[in-house]
C-alpha cells in the first residue's frame, strides 16, 4: 500500500448536528460549496445509505474537466459521521465528516485521507498539498457552512 496523507479541517456550524448531518449526507448538496463544478450520477440509492454508489464529476487539476470517480458511500451514521471512498485510477480517496454537537452548534472535522504520490511529484507534494490544496479544501468548508447554515 502507498503512503498516505491524512489532514483534518474543522468549521463551526451553527446549526443542530442532525440538521448539518442532512446537508452533509445528502451528496446532491455537495455541488453547492465546491469551487470547481461538481456533478453527480448513477446514484443506487437516494438517501445515500452505507454501500450507496454513485459516479462523480469534476475538474481534476492533473486530468481535465468533467473527470469521473465512482464513489461508495463508507459510512451513514447520523448524526456523527459520513464518509465517502472514491476509487480514481486504482487508488482510494477517503472523505470523512464527522459532527460533534455543542449546544445549539456543531464542530465538523472534514478528515482527507489520500494516496501520497510516488516518484518526484511526491517528494515536493506535502508542500504542495498545504500551499495550493489545503486552502481550496478549507474554502470548500467555509463555503459548506453557509450552505448547512442557509
Amino acid at each position: 500500500m502507498s503512503e498516505r496523507i491524512v489532514e483534518t479541517f474543522t468549521v463551526t456550524v451553527d446549526r443542530p448536528a442532525a440538521d448539518v448531518f442532512a446537508v452533509v449526507s445528502d451528496v446532491n448538496n455537495h455541488a453547492k460549496w465546491s469551487a470547481s463544478d461538481f456533478r453527480i450520477d448513477e446514484v443506487s440509492d437516494s438517501a445515500f445509505a452505507t454501500g450507496a454508489t454513485f459516479a462523480s464529476f469534476g475538474t481534476d487539476a492533473r486530468k481535465g474537466e468533467n473527470h469521473r470517480n465512482d464513489v461508495t458511500v463508507s459510512t451513514n451514521n447520523s448524526p456523527q459521521e459520513f464518509a465517502l471512498t472514491s476509487l480514481d485510477d486504482g487508488d482510494s480517496y477517503i472523505n470523512t465528516w464527522r459532527l460533534t454537537e455543542s449546544g445549539a452548534a456543531t464542530q465538523v472535522d472534514y478528515v482527507v485521507d489520500m494516496p501520497k504520490p510516488g516518484g518526484p511529484m511526491g517528494l515536493m507534494f506535502g508542500q504542495i498539498f498545504k500551499s495550493m490544496i489545503a486552502p481550496r479544501i478549507q474554502e470548500n468548508l467555509e463555503r459548506f457552512k453557509q450552505v448547512a447554515e442557509a
